[in-house]
C-alpha cells in the first residue's frame, strides 16, 4: 500500500471517530439537560462530557494533520 493510500484508510477511520465524537457529545448533552430539568446533580455527566470534547479536538486535530499530509 502506497502512502497516499495508506493517510486515506486512516482518513477515514478518523472521519468515522469524528462522526461517532458528534453523536456522543450530543447524546451527552441531551442527557445533562435531562439530569438538571429532573433536578439532578449533573457535575459526573459534565466531566464526562467534557472528555468527549477533549477527544473530539484530539480527533479533529488528527484528521487536519491526515489531510494536510494528503495536500502536500
Amino acid at each position: 500500500m502506497n502512502n497516499r493510500a495508506m493517510h486515506l484508510r486512516h482518513l477515514q477511520e478518523v472521519e468515522r471517530w469524528v462522526a461517532e465524537g458528534e453523536r456522543h457529545i450530543a447524546e451527552q448533552e441531551q442527557r445533562i439537560a435531562t439530569l438538571r430539568r429532573d433536578g439532578h446533580d449533573v457535575t459526573q455527566a459534565e466531566s464526562l462530557l467534557e472528555v468527549f470534547y477533549q477527544t473530539q479536538a484530539q480527533h479533529i486535530a488528527h484528521r487536519d494533520m491526515i489531510l494536510k499530509e494528503l495536500d502536500q
